[in-house]
């Protein structure tokens, strides 16, 4: 939150290079910055706001002044910023996050922040000072991890159910048979104990990649490079080219958490490929350096298309790396397709 500087003795000079000061802070921090009067009515009116306001809203503020405020809100929010507002008013400073619908009809999460500064004011309504926030992208973003979870989670009960249940009901039938021949004192069939063991054996392998599914990166299971080479052949066997370059001595050291994270961030940039680019060829290649670890996909496909807007995948792709401290870069590749790379200091 930005406070107003008081000064109890300022001179026109001193309050002109305040307010320069307060502009220019605006205009850096993150999100946009707002002035405005709130009334006893709780209505406010905008008095000044930067420029990203009109990109938010959709309009500019003189407009967003005349339609109201409060009639961007989302209906399942009206209640939540009446009771802010309240409070702004008893001078408490507020915080909310809601969802708005700009002019243009496009919906944003916004988290806001506001209070009344203590500066004299010769009307009834109130000094406002406030910033927001569009975390749009982020509340996207978590809504498709959860129902990515939620996915997984239903993958894996059908899994279970379909697969190790079977096998273990057909485990279970067959020693139930076994039983009752000794019950009878009658012998058990050296071709019964083969299956038993054949059916234990494929338990142990659907139990092996169900484990893999959900932790491919982690050493138990070959570690990072073991996976990529797994997602290179399970691609080919659906019938994409793929091939998976990395120097023979090449053995990264990491932990589950990053190995994890840079897994997925080339599973993403491989479906990508395969999904939106009709890409014919793709490449994963793993280098290292005494400074960083560098993965790339390369493909053939169509490219990055001209204003295209980043969707739940690159969001994903890009909170992973942030997330590790990597860098992650996207590129058209002249004279068609896509290069995704990721670059791991060793620091991080």
């Amino acid at each position: 939150m930005i406070r107003l500087p008081i000064l109890s003795s300022a001179t026109p000079g001193d309050m002109n290079r305040a307010g320069e000061r307060y502009r220019a802070l605006a205009r850096l921090v993150r999100g946009y910055v707002f002035e405005g009067l709130l009334s006893a009515g709780g209505i406010i009116e905008f008095t000044w706001a930067d420029d990203e306001f009109a990109a938010v809203f959709g309009c500019e503020r003189h407009e967003v002044n005349r339609l109201g405020w409060q009639s961007f809100v989302d209906p399942r929010d009206q209640a939540s910023v009446e009771e802010r507002l309240s409070d702004l008013g008893q001078g408490k400073m507020v915080e909310i996050e809601l969802r708005i619908i700009s002019r243009t009809g496009e919906r944003r999460w916004l988290r806001m922040a506001a209070e009344s500064p203590p500066i004299a004011t010769t009307t009834a309504a109130i000094a406002v000072i406030g910033m927001a926030e569009d975390i749009t992208n982020r509340k996207v973003l978590i809504e498709h991890m959860f129902d990515a979870i939620h996915n997984e989670q239903r993958r894996i009960g059908i899994d279970l159910h379909d697969g190790l249940g079977q096998v273990l009901t057909g485990v279970s039938l067959m020693l139930r048979s076994c039983h009752t021949h000794a019950l009878r004192g009658e012998a058990v069939a050296p071709a019964e104990f083969e299956q038993l063991i054949e059916l234990v054996t494929g338990a142990i392998e659907t139990t092996r990649k169900l484990a893999h599914g959900l932790a491919p990166g982690t050493k138990e299971f070959g570690g990072l490079l073991f996976a990529l080479n797994a997602l290179a052949q399970q691609s080919r066997r659906f019938g994409l080219p793929i091939d998976l370059v990395v120097p023979v001595d090449l053995n990264p050291a990491l932990d589950v958490t990053v190995s994890d994270h840079l897994y997925r961030i080339v599973q993403e940039a491989v479906t990508n490929a395969a999904r939106h680019a009709s890409a014919t060829r793709i490449v994963i290649s793993v280098t290292a350096s005494k400074v960083a670890l560098v993965l790339e996909v390369t493909d053939d496909g169509v490219g990055i298309a001209a204003g295209y807007k980043p969707g739940f995948g690159l969001h994903s792709m890009r909170y992973r790396a942030d997330a590790i401290g990597a860098q992650l870069l996207i590129a058209a590749i002249p004279p068609r397709g896509t290069r995704v790379q990721v670059r791991l200091p060793l620091t991080a």
